[in-house]
């Protein structure tokens, strides 16, 4: 047994043992540094935004098409030439990044706040151009009427516009 310690080297007299390597794994670097962890939570946040506007995109007018075919007359034409339904589409990923923006960490509150007030802003133009549609439905609709020839309504849609 001596030789085979003579021939082994002494562990208690090496030098103290190197320092533990830094672990490279992702949640050490989003740990490490806050910004990358803002900017992840970011890029997270626009990713949901754009796929909930990309499937309701794909499959809201896939799921409705029936009952717009079960509407009287010309009502889900008219629907669809007045793009009703794709106008008011872009709420769903606004108000996605409107509340999820609270949930992005350290992101500054002034940049939070710019954030919460631009979603709403573009939010408020997006549901006037709804409305604006759902006003020209009516009016078409109306024209298809016939007593719509004797008593013209499009001023008045004009004006509410």
């Amino acid at each position: 047994m001596n030789f085979l310690r003579n021939r082994m080297p002494d562990t208690e007299n090496t030098l103290a043992p190197a320092a533990a390597a830094p672990s490279t794994t992702p949640m050490d670097w989003l740990t490490a540094y806050p910004w990358l962890q803002a900017l992840t939570a970011t890029a997270l946040l626009l990713a949901l935004a754009w796929l909930s506007h990309a499937v309701l995109r794909r499959y809201l007018s896939a799921l409705l098409r029936p009952f717009l075919r079960r509407l009287p007359a010309d009502w889900g034409g008219v629907l669809e030439r007045n793009q009703v339904l794709l106008r008011a589409l872009p709420a769903v990923p606004l108000m996605i990044v409107h509340h999820g923006a609270a949930l992005v960490p350290h992101l500054p509150a002034s940049l939070l706040e710019f954030a919460q007030r631009l979603t709403l802003a573009v939010l408020a133009i997006v549901l006037a151009r709804t409305a604006g549609a759902l006003l020209n439905v009516g009016h078409d609709l109306y024209t298809l009427q016939p007593v719509a020839s004797g008593r013209p309504i499009k001023g008045y849609i004009q004006v509410t516009k």
